[in-house]
């Protein structure tokens, strides 16, 4: 499941928010390649750091958030989400966060403060985006590749 929200580079981004429920999980594919403005972030959280994860015992997956800078504030309070892709058992669960945030022009900061319930599939959202401002168990996000597409781990 990936979403992404990119209106300035031409990419028509209407209908790629899906929900598949095979199980167990397709192999990953990559995130769709897409350009990232310079000064972009790539967080990345394995679902095996995630409680609920460990819990259900289903840690297969990832998730990974992608920010770029504001206009006119690049990169105040993280930026601006531009899209996430999810490979995860409850993808679905998860994915909803992010694109509200998107849709309301949250701060990644708002969502990074913003208190989850515990243990949740969704504090994978809220460790990704805190890693723009710190070390998340021993991970930081990552710059944007220079060639303009997105950073794999």
């Amino acid at each position: 499941m990936w979403l992404l929200d990119e209106p300035h580079a031409g990419l028509d981004a209407s209908g790629r928010d899906t929900v598949d429920g095979r199980s167990p999980l397709p192999t990953p594919t990559p995130a769709p390649r897409t350009r990232v403005v310079h000064g972009g972030h790539v967080a990345f959280v394995p679902m095996a750091e995630i409680d609920r994860a460990l819990v259900t015992g289903r840690t297969e997956g990832f998730l990974k958030l992608i920010v770029g800078p504001r206009r006119l504030t690049p990169n105040l309070a993280g930026g601006r989400i531009l899209g996430a892709t999810v490979v995860a058992p409850r993808a679905g669960e998860i994915l909803h966060e992010i694109a509200l945030a998107m849709r309301a022009g949250l701060f990644p900061a708002r969502v990074a403060l913003t208190v989850h319930a515990y243990p949740t599939w969704s504090t994978a959202v809220r460790q990704a985006a805190a890693q723009l401002f710190m070390d998340v168990n021993g991970r930081h996000a990552e710059p944007a590749r220079t060639d303009g597409h997105l950073a794999t781990p």
